[in-house]
């Protein structure tokens, strides 16, 4: 007979998120209920983050949806980020609106509601996807960059159609374990919690914290500083060009490539900053440190706060966007000078 061992996994929100809840809701302790009204305190939080980064996101969204920017392929791997944000933002309000009732979760639609709603993984699955598809960007602005013409020789519109599902992909199988590892017990949601053996779970936690940070972050690192190297080293070969005609182009193709690399250093740093101290946590809980719950709700809501960041960098950096944002809202930018939208401008 199979060994069913209780494992809580901090590595994201989606994880240990649900083993506190079943010590919170299902004892009469004052000292439980103190920590309940704190757990309602955070559901209120989450939610108004899911309708503040929804609003965002869908201004962001329709923005990079118009006409004119949904032609260019190269734009697509930006509004496919920013669809992923807006979806996660959608399942925070979902999600953590169902847990405000504290139903007693019975039957079939007990367990439904427990695993696709309650354990965030289907907000996770957005949040997983959203760092693939920066990453993705991130490759692409990279070789585009650093080795221009291997690029244009071999960059085809059917690698971006080809990495959109691609991200989606990555954000299910990272999260599809919580529907094996969730259960009902007396009522209450207990998520990624049940796993046949503490090594297993353990496993589990280690590979998403080295598959969801570390590797990202060190793409972003080292992807971003070579960007800028070449970038600063191209700037001088042309500053010292005596054809005025072809300084004036090239500064202008440099600014709106520096445009959309500074947009998604923002993103990268607003990800690693919203990201880090829950590894942190994650990693202390590991190795055997015993931490206040209340710290994890704030490094999870660090987390699902990375959701509102992202579309007011875009808002405020990217060229294009801001402009359409201008326009969706009828402001005039008077003495402001916008980089043309090309090919060049978008990741």
């Amino acid at each position: 007979m199979m060994t069913v061992t209780i494992t809580p996994v901090t590595d994201d929100g989606a994880s240990a998120n649900v083993t506190r809840n079943l010590t919170i809701v299902t004892d009469s302790n004052p000292h439980i209920e103190v920590a309940s009204d704190v757990m309602l305190i955070f559901f209120g939080f989450v939610i108004l983050i899911g309708i503040i980064g929804s609003i965002a996101n869908g201004l962001v969204l329709r923005v990079l949806l118009s006409p004119k920017l949904r032609m260019q392929t190269s734009n697509l791997l930006i509004t496919n980020q920013v669809a992923m944000d807006l979806y996660s933002c959608i399942n925070l309000i979902v999600s953590y609106v169902s847990r405000l009732p504290r139903l007693r979760l019975t039957g079939t639609w007990g367990w439904f509601l427990c695993v696709f709603i309650q354990t965030d993984v289907m907000t996770f699955v957005g949040l997983t996807g959203s760092t693939a598809s920066v990453g993705a960007i991130t490759a692409e602005r990279y070789f585009k960059v650093v080795y221009p013409i291997a690029h244009r020789k071999n960059f085809r519109n059917w690698m971006v159609y080809a990495t959109i599902p691609l991200t989606w992909i990555i954000g299910v199988l990272k999260n599809i374990a919580g529907i094996w590892t969730s259960a009902v017990i007396d009522g209450i949601c207990n998520g990624f919690s049940y796993w046949p053996t503490a090594e297993l779970a353990t496993g589990f936690a280690i590979f998403n914290l080295i598959w969801q940070f570390f590797l990202p972050l060190l793409l972003f690192i080292y992807s971003y500083w070579h960007i800028l190297a070449v970038v600063r080293g191209q700037m001088k070969v042309f500053s010292g060009h005596q054809d005025n005609d072809t300084v004036a182009q090239q500064t202008a193709a440099n600014k709106a490539q520096m445009n959309v690399i500074t947009t998604m250093i923002g993103i990268c740093l607003a990800f690693f900053v919203c990201w880090t101290p829950n590894q942190i946590y994650f990693l202390l809980t590991v190795i055997g440190y015993e931490l206040d719950n209340q710290i994890y709700y704030v490094t999870v809501f660090l987390i699902f706060l990375n959701t509102n960041l992202n579309p007011f960098i875009y808002a405020v950096k990217h060229e294009a966007v801001k402009r359409g944002l201008r326009q969706m809202f009828g402001i005039t930018a008077n003495n402001i000078t916008v980089a043309p939208a090309t090919s060049a401008t978008m990741a």
